[in-house]
């Protein structure tokens, strides 16, 4: 599988299968290493490449990725990885 948009929606529905752990640093991670593995054979990148410019306006926040921005207005970690899918979701809509 190589989109990123149904990976994104399948760590939703069951995190605990790809991230070692309950966080946003965790996914993360597992996103930059996946997209790695396969730089030029990623697809739907332009979606999650709109979600930075998202969360950069949602929070009034540049200069930052966007893990490191909504972590910045979470409580923990674990609440981060929370509102990522909260955000990214409000964002497809």
């Amino acid at each position: 599988m190589n989109d990123i948009v149904k990976l994104i929606n399948m760590i939703e529905k069951k995190p605990a299968l790809y991230l070692s752990r309950h966080t946003i640093s965790s996914l993360k991670a597992f996103l930059d290493g996946w997209q790695m593995r396969d730089p030029t054979g990623v697809t739907n990148m332009e979606v999650f490449a709109k979600f930075q410019y998202y969360i950069e306006d949602y929070y009034e926040v540049k200069g930052h990725s966007w893990d490191k921005i909504i972590l910045l207005f979470s409580q923990d970690e674990n609440d981060a990885l929370n509102t990522f899918f909260a955000r990214y979701n409000e964002m497809k809509k």
